[in-house]
């Protein structure tokens, strides 16, 4: 029976902490302790012992035993081996536990990055028509043996780059903070939005990155809880305002903590390959930057801290969530009392007007969204603001929809008049929530139908609000994330029969 194994130095507790988990480097581990009774000598087999025979794991097993995934007695041949029959091979380098494996395979993995770099970087600045003819070679995925069957045939700067890089050279200098690990699709990324990565991250200094990640999180998530304005977010950020109040370092490393989520980058991750580091180093930078602001509420603050609430529950902190969600009813009022009622600018007026109608519903939204997974009944009260985007002008306003990190065309939609049906959306969603929750327990039968049918009738007038090719139901449906949502939220069969079984 497997014995139970001690906790590690610097191994986190079982109870996962609350607040940003910092995973502990590989280096504070301590090295895995000797196998009792594994063979150090030279010959790698185990010796007889005519005194004492004592039973002893073996520390490899033949490739035969790992394929068949039997026991081996590491004899030479073993004796699964002798009685099948069968060729009795053993590849101490094939064991990952070995250190000089282990190193091996790390050197090899070191050399294939250092060796794309230079490939990548070569392909990206040689305007020579072979450098096209390769890309297209790369992204029809041709077979690495014709690949360098091209570069023998066509020598010039792009071939002589490659085969250095084939050679152990240190990787280029200016790959930030983080290793640089491009991948094959960085030759042909195009994201939708180009933004820079200082003085907004100390994270990375990749502006390919951090609009990669920025554009996955406007395309995936920004409609879906929506915190600010894209247009005056997306201006501050590219003109590196500081004092923008439409952008902060805090929540632009929030959005790329969230937009790691929806990206399949290598550098979207902490720790390479570890999905349990995913926006992890982003979602640290923001929470320092939160705690050195000392929760301020101010309007990036508040959006910000609406999305970290959302990190939360990503990784799993549901208990983050709940209580931040009690901290965000605190700001919220607060944030309000300093809005401004007036301008010398009408156009900023505008401006903040609506950047304090999204934060607030937004902070709504978050509310009774994470009150309903919570089974809580709405603690805070109705926004007071009116629902963005209500004028003509924007219910009427075509936006581009790209699904970029995936590929496909954009997709022309009035994103701002899906999101304020949202909004309408979630106040019967309040509604529904303060029913079942808390008066549902002081009505009697009759009461309880009278009250959903009464949700019912209003929820299924606003869906019919809604123009026919958003609704689920209609041959000319719209399928994009945004209109998926307002269908999944939606119950146009009858919310009385469901709430009343």
């Amino acid at each position: 029976m497997p014995q139970s194994r001690a906790q590690l130095p610097g191994q986190p507790p079982s109870g996962a902490p609350d607040g940003p988990v910092v995973l502990p480097p590989a280096a504070a581990l301590p090295e895995p302790s000797v196998v009792i009774g594994e063979n150090t000598s030279s010959a790698g087999l185990p010796t007889s012992n005519t005194q004492r025979t004592v039973k002893k794991n073996a520390s490899i097993a033949c490739q035969a035993c790992k394929t068949s995934k039997r026991k081996c007695d590491q004899r030479q041949p073993c004796s699964n081996c002798h009685v099948n029959g069968r060729e009795c091979i053993y590849d101490p380098s094939q064991d990952g536990r070995r250190k000089q494996a282990r190193k091996r395979r790390l050197d090899e993995l070191e050399l294939r990055s250092h060796a794309l770099d230079r490939i990548l970087i070569s392909l990206r600045k040689s305007p020579a028509p072979e450098s096209r003819q390769l890309l297209e070679l790369i992204k029809r995925d041709a077979p690495l043996e014709e690949i360098l069957e091209f570069l023998d045939a066509h020598p010039g700067p792009v071939a002589n780059e490659t085969r250095r890089a084939l050679s152990a050279t240190p990787p280029p200098e200016g790959g930030g903070g983080i290793r640089r690990m491009l991948a094959i699709s960085e030759l042909t990324d195009d994201p939708t939005f180009r933004v820079p990565a200082a003085p907004w991250t100390t994270v990375t200094k990749d502006d390919l990155l951090v609009s990669h990640l920025v554009s996955a999180y406007l395309n995936w998530y920004h409609f879906y809880y929506h915190n600010f304005d894209e247009k005056l977010f997306l201006e501050a950020m590219a003109a590196g305002d500081l004092q923008s109040p439409y952008c902060s370092p805090f929540l632009v490393n929030a959005v790329l903590g969230m937009g790691c989520f929806f990206s399949d980058h290598p550098l979207a991750f902490e720790k390479p390959g570890d999905v349990g580091s995913r926006g992890l180093h982003f979602y640290n930078e923001a929470h320092l930057l939160w705690t050195l602001e000392a929760s301020k509420p101010t309007l990036t603050n508040v959006q910000g801290f609406t999305i970290m609430i959302m990190t939360a529950a990503f990784t799993g902190r549901d208990r983050v969530s709940h209580t931040s969600l009690k901290q965000l009813e605190v700001m919220m009022p607060q944030l309000l009392r300093r809005q401004p009622r007036s301008g010398k600018s009408p156009a900023i007026s505008e401006d903040l007007r609506r950047s304090f109608q999204i934060v607030e519903w937004a902070a709504h939204i978050y509310s009774t969204g994470f009150g309903t997974g919570f089974l809580i009944a709405p603690t805070s009260p109705k926004p007071s603001l009116e629902a963005p985007y209500a004028s003509k002008v924007w219910l009427d306003r075509l936006t581009p929809w790209s699904p970029y990190p995936m590929a496909g065309d954009p997709v022309e939609l009035p994103l701002q008049a899906l999101y304020h049906y949202m909004c309408e959306l979630y106040i019967f969603a309040s509604d529904v929530q303060s029913l079942v929750f808390a008066d549902f327990a002081k009505m009697n039968a009759v009461q309880k139908l009278h009250a959903a049918r009464d949700l019912d009738r209003k929820m299924m007038e606003w869906y019919r609000s809604v123009p026919q090719r958003f609704q689920v139901d209609h041959p000319t449906f719209v399928l994009v994330p945004t209109t998926v949502d307002l269908a999944y939220y939606t119950c146009p069969s009858g919310l009385s029969l469901t709430m009343t079984s």
